[in-house]
């Protein structure tokens, strides 16, 4: 299921007070009402969130923030670290302690991702010194020929949905 968004998705999708309330609502309304309304399974084993560019932080943002509630998260070109957005300090503070979770990370290399993949380098770093495992809870792809778009995120959605939900 997507969510739409809005105007102010650059604040809405960030680490912000708009940013919080929107996860809270994504998290205490829109999943219950869809596990209620949809043969869902609930189960936070089976919860993931995917998004790109901002949509992608705030993917990140929903798994970090509610292990309890998602398990999995995958940020094709996400704007981790992008004017006055830091994700990666958050993952920095972390204590270290094991949340669970999966995170897939791509980008590609072109136009404005070209400008993004500092952030991706610096939380691939991040989540690693904070205990995570490439090929394990952690997967990093890079599309060096692709650009920053529904295009070409749809040539590779293919390569989150089976490190989500593929044979392991």
């Amino acid at each position: 299921m997507a969510i739409g968004n809005t105007p102010d998705r650059r604040e809405e999708y960030s680490d912000t007070p708009k940013g919080r309330a929107y996860m809270r609502f994504i998290v205490e309304k829109l999943k219950p009402f869809i596990d209620k309304e949809y043969r869902t399974q609930p189960e936070r084993q089976h919860a993931a969130v995917m998004g790109s560019s901002m949509g992608g932080l705030i993917s990140f943002l929903l798994v970090w923030n509610y292990p309890q509630t998602f398990s999995q998260a995958a940020c094709l070109s996400p704007a981790f670290v992008f004017r006055d957005v830091n994700a990666v300090s958050l993952v920095e503070a972390s204590s270290g302690t094991n949340k669970h979770i999966r995170i897939y990370i791509d980008n590609g290399g072109v136009g404005l991702d070209t400008q993004l993949q500092q952030g991706c380098d610096l939380m691939l770093q991040a989540l690693q010194a904070n205990g995570f495992k490439m090929g394990d809870n952690l997967e990093w792809y890079s599309d060096p020929g692709a650009e920053h778009s529904e295009r070409a995120w749809s040539k590779r959605v293919w390569r989150p949905l089976l490190f989500m939900y593929g044979i392991k």
